[in-house]
């Protein structure tokens, strides 16, 4: 409905001049990146300037002479992230490959599978889990799995699928 180039425009004035000070300008700005801002970040004509916008509203937000309020610099803060998130280990593919077999299988069940399976499928495959190789910690948290063998193990062929 509103050509590029003119919320580009929109949001270049949000930058000039101090504006990032006033709230409601922050607001306005955050606003605008959640709403567009991702968009314009990853199309290939706006890029370059989008991306540069989008650094130089960090730079205000981190700068020492901006007094932002707590909301406003958390907003900022959260319509940066929104166009460009950090990388986690846990996003990363092959990032979970240093941890243990029987805590990537458990963290697999938890973020991935349990979303799909019916509730007598999760449970059925969590009393397969062989709960009978387990590590107490010295504070007192048990690791499951830490001497369990990965070429032997059921739930090892189950993780692989």
């Amino acid at each position: 409905l509103v050509p590029p180039g003119a919320v580009m425009d929109f949001f270049k004035r949000l930058m000039d001049g101090g504006h990032l000070a006033n709230d409601h300008w922050a607001e306005m700005a955050s606003q605008l990146c959640l709403s567009c801002g991702r968009y314009l970040l990853y199309k290939p004509d706006t890029a370059t300037r989008m991306d540069n916008l989008v650094e130089r509203m960090w730079k205000l937000k981190n700068s020492a002479t901006q007094a932002l309020t707590a909301s406003a610099d958390v907003s900022l803060e959260d319509a940066y992230f929104h166009m460009k998130p950090r990388k986690t280990r846990f996003g990363v593919k092959g990032g979970d490959q240093d941890r243990p077999i029987m805590e990537r299988l458990i963290r697999k069940f938890i973020f991935q599978d349990i979303y799909i399976m019916d509730e007598d499928e999760g449970l059925r495959l969590a009393r397969k889990l062989p709960w009978e190789h387990h590590v107490v910690e010295e504070d007192g948290t048990v690791k499951i799995g830490e001497k369990c063998n990965e070429e032997d193990s059921e739930v090892y062929k189950w993780m692989k699928e």
